[in-house]
């Protein structure tokens, strides 16, 4: 499955057993820091091809945080991330609340691929954080 269908995936699996009465819904274009939001949320979206035992962590680019806080921020809404692993587990860290508990994101510069959706696979330094799946909820 290619990104695109594995993320179309991540969000019918989430309205089926999660989003039951407010759906979330693609509201941005492919280059965008958000993936998608509700009436609550604004949310990015990962799939991790490893099961969720592997590391015990997921990894947050810093510009991916910044995007879903400044829309969260802006439309008056909760920022997420939510990851899905291979393992069919589903975790979400509420970046809005970690911010405000003044949670220390750790921030680092670790090399990464350019892109994972794209065929440009260089690696480059990404200032990022780990996400302890302790400090999310397992949503599935």
């Amino acid at each position: 499955m290619n990104w695109e269908e594995n993320e179309l995936k991540m969000i019918n699996t989430l309205n089926e057993e999660v989003f039951k009465n407010d759906n979330i819904k693609k509201t941005f274009d492919e280059y965008s820091k958000v993936d998608c939001s509700n009436q609550t949320y604004t949310l990015e979206l990962k799939y991790r091809h490893m099961p969720s035992t592997l590391y015990g962590d997921c990894f947050l680019e810093k510009m991916k945080y910044d995007g879903v806080m400044e829309k969260a921020k802006l439309y008056n809404k909760t920022a997420g991330y939510i990851a899905a692993f291979s393992d069919g587990s589903y975790y979400a860290w509420n970046l809005t609340k970690l911010t405000e508990e003044n949670y220390d994101f750790k921030w680092q510069k670790i090399f990464m691929k350019r892109t994972t959706h794209f065929e440009n696979n260089e690696q480059i330094e990404k200032l990022s954080c780990k996400l302890p799946l302790e400090k999310g909820t397992k949503l599935i």
